[in-house]
């Protein structure tokens, strides 16, 4: 498995107007992100179950028929514990149930990642990410993989269907806007720092005004909620 991208690139799968672009987003870019074989997202129902209906990478037509239901298989186990979970060979994992290992073993996927995308506080989509060798899925992948669900809860979030305002509400200092610009490149503290002959802690005092004012809960976040309102 590869890591091919990186932190900054994400901002993009929140930029989107409509659910579906969000999540179609989502998906491809777990899959790009993660240099896996197929990445996959299951959508809430009123029933309760979720149903997969955004695919990459994955060939068998009986996916359109799965339903994920709470406690069964991967997805349910996220469902029930609301955290993030992995296993290096789905067909032989104990810790899950078994109701979905035909469909699995019929794509011939081992190494399989899921976490929850969530919206208004609801776990709106489960999405994964599965691989046809047998290896670990350790906690970078993981690690990536939410980073591409927080994108997405970002612009499950905010999404409305209408264009960014012109007159962006939030004001920001001009060195604000600078350290707001770096961040969009993907930089860390101490090379914000370099660039603007800053200190390093004068930064991170920038950055979080810029939590406060846009409130963000991360920098990624910063800058999805940036480009949305129009600020970069």
């Amino acid at each position: 498995m590869g890591f091919k991208a990186t932190r900054q690139s994400l901002a993009h799968i929140a930029l989107h107007r409509q659910r579906e672009a969000i999540l179609d987003d989502a998906v491809s870019t777990a899959r790009r992100l993660t240099g896996v074989d197929s990445a996959f997202g299951a959508v809430r129902r009123e029933s309760g179950s979720y149903a997969v209906s955004h695919r990459d990478g994955l060939a068998d037509p009986g996916w359109q028929q799965v339903r994920v239901m709470p406690g069964r298989g991967l997805g349910g186990q996220v469902l029930s514990e609301r955290r993030p979970y992995g296993c290096s060979d789905y067909m032989r994992e104990s810790g899950i149930t078994g109701d979905y290992r035909d469909i699995v073993g019929a794509e011939g996927l081992h190494a399989v990642a899921c976490v929850p995308i969530r919206a208004l506080g609801e776990i709106e989509m489960l999405l994964y990410v599965g691989d046809r060798c047998v290896g670990g899925v350790g906690d970078r992948l993981v690690d990536q993989l939410a980073q591409v669900a927080e994108m997405a809860t970002v612009g499950l979030e905010f999404s409305t269907g209408e264009p960014p305002s012109n007159e962006p509400s939030v004001r920001l200092t001009p060195r604000e806007r600078e350290v707001l610009e770096l961040l969009s490149e993907g930089a860390a503290n101490r090379a914000i720092a370099a660039q603007l002959v800053i200190a390093e802690p004068t930064v991170k005092g920038h950055v979080r005004s810029l939590l406060e004012k846009l409130g963000a809960s991360s920098r990624l976040e910063v800058v999805a909620l940036a480009r949305r309102t129009g600020l970069l």
